[in-house]
């Protein structure tokens, strides 16, 4: 026997092996249990709006710090208009909300300021309850994290200079006002929401994530290719599509002067900030609507001194910090039933993640309950069904041989 004959023979003797080893396993299903999509609790900040009569009495009767949020006025100038107090009362943590004027702002709704449409009138104390802030995860991989609600609304950069057409941050005009590293919302994320949302312990739980070639935060935004990346084409990345049906915003964030355009405040989709790509003018400082971002209406440029925009925050997070809030499902409901030939897909609802989780069906097997030879559901002959894996891996077999024939 020549050499050529030799290696035919050697290949096929390797390729029937392996071929009879491949029939008799079985591939193992790819996991579907993903964090992508739930929650966790970390940190708190002012959330709910307290409406108790008798509660209100209390706050109001405590001495009260307050500080200025100093915030700009009309004038750009910033001043104490808008105050807050935190106090400790009866177990729980309240802020105290009061301005004289209303925030300047971007929108208006009839001619009203965001803050009057959303229900707030000047020269009146609102009382906030703190409550435990809901991330949802984005990325198991990396413990990415994002707001569940819009939090605050704040802008994206306090003041802007302008030379003709480009915009500034700094008074020299030397920083682009799309330079997220610059900006005025990176510094109230890590400095004031960071220090007043979280306690030590917390803190430690929290990563630095890079930013840019030379800089790193612990809360950021998510920029529009993340957006893109993590709304968009999770799909084709093999983790679950993260469905942002409802995206609300706390009582605080109206507050503050948070916009929305829907006809009922009350269930309105809130618009949220995105952080810029680069330095550059290529930066997006427009805002989201999170009902809209699976149909791609995502990005809307906006002033960047507009602080009607929302903020929802992302940060890296210790993924064993043991932080997960427990599930609250509906059943599985069937949505396309598996057949003998094709897997079948489920969904359920979580009340808690507020997503909707989707898992595959099996396929099921064949069968003949009535004896007639062929299979109830796809009505093909059960004997060519038992014998069809052998044809397949013969149809295989004799594919594989031609090619290597073909190249000796």
């Amino acid at each position: 026997m020549n050499k050529k004959w030799k290696q035919v023979l050697s290949c096929f003797l390797i390729l029937l092996l392996l071929s009879i080893v491949s029939l008799g396993t079985t591939a193992s299903a790819k996991s579907t249990d993903s964090l992508n999509g739930h929650l966790i609790e970390i940190g708190e900040y002012p959330q709910t709006e307290v409406t108790d009569e008798n509660l209100l009495v209390e706050l109001n009767g405590l001495e009260l710090n307050w500080q200025s949020y100093e915030y700009l006025n009309e004038q750009k100038e910033r001043s104490d208009y808008m105050k807050f107090a935190d106090v400790s009362y009866d177990g729980n943590k309240y802020r105290a909300v009061v301005f004289s004027e209303y925030r300047p702002d971007f929108y208006f709704i009839n001619g009203d300021s965001v803050q009057k449409q959303n229900g707030y009138e000047t020269d009146q104390v609102y009382w906030f309850r703190y409550e435990p802030l809901k991330w949802k995860f984005l990325d198991e991989t990396t413990g990415l994290v994002q707001s569940l609600l819009v939090i605050d609304s704040q802008a994206y950069n306090d003041v802007i200079y302008n030379i003709e057409d480009d915009f500034y941050c700094d008074p020299d005009c030397t920083i682009s006002a799309y330079d997220y590293t610059s900006s005025s919302l990176r510094v109230w994320l890590n400095r004031v929401f960071y220090n007043q949302a979280f306690n030590e312990k917390e803190k430690q739980m929290i990563h630095y994530t890079q930013i840019d070639a030379t800089e790193s935060d612990k809360v950021y935004l998510l920029s529009f290719d993340q957006v893109k990346y993590y709304f968009f084409y999770s799909d084709i990345t093999n983790r679950p599509l993260i469905y942002d049906d409802e995206i609300f915003r706390t009582d605080y964030a109206k507050v503050q002067g948070n916009f929305c355009d829907n006809e009922d405040l009350d269930r309105a989709y809130a618009y949220w900030m995105l952080g810029a790509d680069s330095k550059s003018g290529g930066g997006i400082h427009g805002c989201s609507i999170g009902a809209s971002i699976i149909s791609g209406q995502t990005v809307y440029h906006s002033g960047m001194t507009n602080n009607s925009i929302g903020v929802r925050p992302v940060m890296r997070i210790d993924k064993s910090s043991g932080l997960f809030v427990a599930h609250d499902c509906t059943e599985w409901t069937v949505d396309v039933p598996a057949t003998c030939e094709k897997v079948g897909l489920k969904s359920r609802y979580c009340y808690t993640c507020g997503i909707t989780e989707y898992a595959d069906i099996d396929i099921v097997s064949h069968s003949d309950t009535d004896n007639d030879g062929k299979c109830d559901m796809c009505k093909k002959s059960m004997f060519y069904l038992a014998i069809k894996p052998f044809l397949e891996f013969l149809s295989r077999l004799f594919a594989r041989l031609s090619e290597i024939f073909a190249s000796i």
